[in-house]
């Protein structure tokens, strides 16, 4: 078996990491370019399949060689990476996204990224621009691969050629139908994990055992590779964040490879289709030949610069970033990449290359180790104290509680926070933003012998017959059961709703009500949904508080201080300000606004105690800190803007009674408007 040099496949290789370079530089028009990823996995499947398939047909196969070729291949690169970025964090970062860089770097030597972070989701976890190390997720999931590919092939070839290539058909199916099947329940998991990704790698691999007929015709040839390279970009462009992936998603573009890849298998260049001719453009193949290293150093760049900027994202950054990226791509491939994979300039002998790669990933894993165990060596910059939800008195406390309030869908009594020997007479409802108001509000209730129920979920927003579609919580599941507990509990004159609101129009929602009406923008489901929990809570008598979003921090506290320091920047010129907030909060703001007006509901305004004179929005007050992260409030902070609710207290005392019902809104539809224009 001959295998020749096909610059197409470079030319793919560079629309793949071109995408996913464009993608997470947020150029637009690249909204799907994480399907680059699954086409590197068509590619790699290909032609190392066709590798050893040659290498066991001339009775050359030998595993030990197979992995030499492998560390050759991936080794110096990846090392030279994670070197970097362990002395950048160590300089620039603070101790809790150290700390996760740590156990980071110890994941991708290892190649189980895909595994670490699978498991970190949830409201504990860093904005992926603290994870410098995410997109080795890949990486791992083709190692695991190759760890157990190699020896089943080198079985199968005891098999008829058929036969082979039957029983890798059934694993196929096997793979892309597990993903299909269970990407509904546990969507993180068929993305990051190999057994729901096998199905891309192994497309590849059917492509490499030359069954499918040949594509004899030009015309033929021309028709399969512009489908397959129409089918590519049109994912591109057409795929976004909000797409069901992987799945039967995912199927488009790996299809769209495999047709382009097939049209040029057996056939010469110049009759090759009209599709493959296009990706032998020489300024792609040149990207394509250094795509690995533009794969390892562009998203390291792409966070350290994230992390480390003050000033809003935008364009001039991602050309930097790009640029930055191409450069050091090509001296990582010439001056890296070259060199170890020809075997002929560096560690030629098979023997002492094993012991330098596995003495460097000893090295490598141990001091990722080291960091994580000393929680990311605080002693570095000293930064005074520090905070997280992990430490955090009010979040440990919530997080013993988030199952419990999620178990309302099967009959759980919520908690009760505030005054215990009174009848609870408010609620609290809401996602992970009420739940960081529940310390502040518990005290307030505590002080004027009041109680309610905390019926808040982390993840789940207050929208009655709204779901997420790639969300990992049955909110309507858990709404409906609220709803249902309230209407059962006529105690509770009062319900007050806080959620996350700039985020939901930029997340996908479906109505469940209007399965006709599935186009319809996330400002217009956020102005039903919230209308239908309001009018629903206001047919049962309930009055209704809704509290607006506190302003996102742009960056969390610990790194806002670190970086502070490290750069010798006053915190407020890094702080986010109230022109973003307004910007971010525009679309919230106008529909609360008009829901408002028309029901006498009240809207109450924590934002306010959050920005100094000047604007700029506070991490910090008296020495405590106001946030958990960039956006929850911590114990302190909740305590601190509870004030808000004082009126509401006040007025309860006034009248003497053992509820919490309001009686004059305090915020009509005018006020709101004329509130908003004096912050």
């Amino acid at each position: 078996m001959k295998i020749h040099y096909r610059p197409d496949i470079d030319g793919l290789r560079a629309i793949a990491v071109l995408s996913v370079l464009f993608f997470h530089t947020e150029i637009p028009g690249f909204s799907g370019g994480f399907v680059g990823v699954d086409i590197f996995f068509v590619i790699s499947g290909y032609l190392i399949t066709l590798i050893l398939l040659k290498d066991i047909e001339e009775d050359k196969f030998s595993i030990v060689r197979f992995y030499e070729k492998r560390i050759r291949r991936i080794y110096p690169a990846l090392f030279a990476v994670i070197f970097f970025i362990l002395i950048a964090g160590f300089f620039f970062m603070a101790q809790d996204a150290f700390d996760a860089l740590g156990e980071s770097i110890t994941a991708a030597t290892l190649f189980w990224s895909n595994i670490l972070f699978q498991k970190q989701s949830g409201y504990f976890e860093a904005p992926s621009f603290q994870k410098p190390l995410l997109h080795t997720w890949s990486l791992a999931i083709e190692e695991q691969y190759y760890v157990i590919f190699p020896l089943l092939l080198s079985q199968l070839h005891k098999f008829k050629k058929q036969q082979a290539f039957n029983i890798i058909l059934l694993l196929w199916i096997i793979s892309f139908g597990s993903s299909i099947y269970y990407i509904h329940d546990y969507q993180r998991a068929t993305f990051y994990f190999l057994q729901f990704r096998a199905w891309e790698l192994l497309t590849g691999t059917l492509l490499a055992f030359h069954v499918f007929p040949s594509l004899k015709s030009e015309r033929f040839r021309d028709a399969a590779s512009l489908t397959g390279l129409i089918l590519v970009l049109g994912s591109v462009w057409f795929y976004s964040e909000n797409t069901l992936f992987p799945g039967l998603s995912a199927f488009v573009p790996v299809l769209g490879a495999g047709l382009i890849i097939h049209s040029g298998i057996n056939i010469g260049q110049k009759e090759s289709g009209i599709g493959n001719r296009i990706l032998s453009f020489k300024p792609l193949v040149v990207i394509g030949l250094i795509s690995y290293s533009l794969y390892l150093w562009h998203w390291p760049i792409l966070a350290f610069e994230k992390y480390l900027i003050f000033w809003r994202y935008g364009l001039p950054d991602a050309i930097t970033i790009i640029a930055i990226s191409l450069a050091l791509a090509f001296l990582s491939w010439k001056y890296i990449e070259k060199p170890f994979r020809s075997g002929k300039a560096l560690l030629q002998q098979r023997g002492p290359l094993f012991a330098v790669a596995l003495t460097i990933m000893f090295v490598s894993a141990a001091s990722g180790r080291v960091i994580h165990l000393q929680q990311g060596m605080p002693w570095r910059n000293n930064p005074g104290a520090t905070i997280s939800m992990k430490t955090d008195p009010a979040w440990i406390e919530h997080e013993a509680r988030d199952k419990w309030i999620d178990g309302m869908k099967d009959g759980n009594q919520p908690p009760v926070i505030g005054f215990s020997r009174s009848t609870p007479s408010f609620a609290l409802w809401g996602d992970s933003h009420a739940v960081a108001l529940a310390s502040g509000l518990e005290k307030k209730a505590m002080a004027y012998h009041v109680s309610g129920y905390n019926i808040s979920r982390t993840g789940v927003r207050p929208l009655l017959g709204m779901d997420r579609i790639r969300g990992e919580h049955d909110e309507v599941g858990h709404n409906n059961a609220v709803i249902n507990f309230l209407r059962h509990h006529p105690e509770v004159k009062t319900v007050i709703i806080a959620a996350e609101w700039s985020d939901i129009p930029s997340t996908s929602y479906r109505d469940i009500y209007d399965q006709f009406h599935q186009g319809e923008s996330q400002e217009k489901l956020l102005r039903t949904g919230l209308s239908r929990s309001v009018d629903t809570l206001r047919s049962m008598g309930k009055d209704v508080i809704v509290v607006m979003d506190v302003p996102r921090l742009k960056k969390d506290p610990n790194s806002l201080l670190f970086i502070s320091k490290r750069l010798n920047i006053p915190v407020s010129v890094i702080s986010s300000n109230k022109e973003d907030y307004f910007e971010l909060n525009k679309i919230p703001f106008k529909a609360i606004h008009d829901i408002s007006e028309n029901r006498n509901i009240t809207v109450l305004h924590p934002e306010k105690m959050l920005f100094d004179s000047s604007g700029k929005a506070l991490p910090m007050h008296s020495g405590n800190f106001l946030y958990v992260d960039d956006n929850h409030l911590s114990a302190y902070g909740s305590a601190y803007v509870s004030v808000i609710f004082n009126p509401l207290f006040t007025q309860k005392v006034a009248n003497k009674k053992n509820d919490f019902k309001i009686k004059d809104p305090r915020s009509r539809a005018s006020r709101y408007l004329e509130e908003l224009e004096l912050l």
